[in-house]
């Protein structure tokens, strides 16, 4: 592990809740972030790692090919990106969400057309903005700015190459989100996002789709698990009930192992995610026959249209391992 990471993990940030999120009771923070799906329900982009610690260098590539319609992509990232990474992520599409509802609300009542040119949307704010929208931390405090810098870093290493079913040149990849350069001596930084975020981020016509994260409850989540649930769990319309396995869901969070010693630590950790999302009005119910959940999302007064998403297989897990976890939530 470098240096940078071993300075993190000497100062470990603490994330709080909403009520936390700033000394300023006034401050007005974003209700939701926008995303598009290939932000959320690509297997494997955001894990359940260290916390706040930078990956180690040498790992695997991340790279994940997936279909959206007729458009074939491909996601790609040097080092996996965590918990942390994805707080980060969030506040920076949140932000723009946020600032560009009127231009949203425009090109809706402009009925623009499809080749209408626009331009690009950017977030230029302060890292203690960041860090109040994405729940981060003490807002402005040395170890915040420091984790936040290191997680622009990260994701700027993410790329993503996208054609139609019918082209034949081969994509050239292109950055998730894109810094104009360093962040300046106010700790303010500019960001430009892929023209999918874009999308997504102005959607606002019949037939756009987006995933709608509502940041209202992602700040109140305090555990990384329970982050990373709730964001991958965003592929379902709001008040929509869906069943999920509990292979599936250990899966939205680790990388596949067969290693008893993984299974029980990875239950440890499941337990008390379940129950932050419970907390916040999700449901959590155990299906009568089968090793699943029947899961609720909380109901919103404005519908999201979204395109669904293709069900996991369910993993076998350890009996035993499986029937303690569903034991503790019915406790």
């Amino acid at each position: 592990m470098g240096g940078e990471a071993n300075r993190l993990r000497k100062r470990p940030v603490k994330f709080h809740n909403e009520s936390q999120a700033s000394g300023d009771t006034a401050i007005s923070l974003p209700p939701f972030a926008k995303f598009d799906q290939s932000a959320v329900v690509v297997l494997g982009l955001f894990r359940s790692l260290d916390s706040n610690a930078e990956a180690p260098e040498g790992r695997v590539e991340f790279k994940r090919e997936f279909k959206d319609g007729d458009v074939e992509m491909t996601l790609s990232c040097g080092r996996p990106l965590g918990a942390s990474d994805l707080r980060v992520f969030q506040a920076l599409v949140a932000q723009a969400t946020d600032s560009y509802v009127g231009v949203a609300a425009a090109r809706l009542h402009a009925r623009l057309g499809d080749g209408a040119p626009e331009s690009p949307v950017r977030v230029n704010c302060t890292l203690k903005r960041l860090a109040q929208v994405g729940g981060l931390g003490s807002p402005g405090a040395g170890p915040t700015n420091e984790l936040i810098r290191h997680s622009l870093k990260r994701l700027s290493d993410v790329t993503i190459a996208w054609r139609s079913a019918t082209d034949i040149t081969s994509p050239e990849p292109e950055a998730f989100i894109t810094s104009d350069g360093s962040i300046n001596g106010h700790g303010s930084v500019n960001v430009t996002f892929h023209s999918r975020l874009q999308a997504a981020i102005l959607a606002s016509r019949p037939g756009e789709h987006y995933l709608k994260v509502g940041m209202h409850e992602a700040r109140c989540l305090r555990r990384p698990c329970a982050r990373l649930l709730h964001h991958r769990l965003a592929h379902m319309n709001e008040g929509a009930q869906t069943e999920h396995g509990y292979g599936t869901l250990e899966e939205y969070l680790w990388t596949p192992s067969s290693s008893r010693h993984a299974a029980r630590s990875r239950g440890a950790k499941l337990v008390p995610a379940i129950k932050e999302l419970r907390g916040i009005g999700w449901r959590f119910e155990k299906c009568e026959d089968r090793d699943c959940f029947l899961i609720t999302r909380p109901t919103a007064n404005v519908h999201v249209p979204v395109n669904e998403a293709t069900a996991l297989p369910h993993r076998v897990i350890n009996r035993s391992i499986r029937r303690k976890v569903f034991e503790e939530l019915d406790a």
